[in-house]
């Protein structure tokens, strides 16, 4: 990438120039696996950090990408199925706490921004490409929305086709219900 240098995390700001710095890191795997729920695993290569630093003022506005080729076990039928990370994302570090909001030299929408207060004269961006993953991953994952899952009672997966079991079956719980008469 263009401004791109040998610069290790945390970066230190005043280390970032005017014309700001880019920052290509392939995120080693065992600080993703960390991250990452059960149901998850890597594929192949690595996560990908991909992120702009620009100081606006006393804050360092951070733009960047985070990719990944991942794998899920579907949470309906249990079959793994592929899952390509790719969540761009904005945050603003705002240095000393005691401005009580944003600084108004940052010409973003407050609103859509996330931010942090920091102290101290370093940019710790690892953190917040781990924040970054986490919620860019699907709580529950499904190898497509039409996924039938498993069958209950004999575990054949119903994507494949029906199974042979009783339609009809009633949860103990519920039959009770099927003697009232309207």
């Amino acid at each position: 990438m263009a401004g791109s240098r040998d610069i290790r995390l945390p970066v230190m700001v005043e280390e970032i120039p005017d014309s700001g710095i880019e920052l290509d890191i392939d995120m080693p795997d065992d600080w993703l696996v960390e991250l990452l729920g059960p149901q998850f695993f890597l594929r192949t290569g690595h996560a990908h950090l991909e992120v702009r630093l620009a100081r606006a003022g006393r804050s360092v506005l951070a733009t960047g990408r985070l990719t990944a080729a991942l794998g899920f076990v579907c949470g309906r039928c249990a079959e793994e199925a592929p899952f390509a990370l790719d969540h761009a994302f904005s945050h603003v570090f705002v240095f000393g706490h005691e401005t009580g909001g944003l600084p108004e030299d940052l010409d973003e929408n407050e609103d859509s921004l996330e931010f942090t207060f920091v102290e101290g004269p370093v940019v710790d961006v690892e953190p917040l490409a781990a924040e970054e993953l986490v919620l860019a991953l699907p709580q529950f994952p499904l190898c497509s929305e039409s996924c039938r899952g498993i069958c209950q009672h004999c575990g054949k997966n119903l994507n494949e086709g029906p199974c042979e079991c009783e339609v009809d079956v009633v949860d103990p719980r519920w039959a009770r219900l099927k003697e009232i008469k309207l």
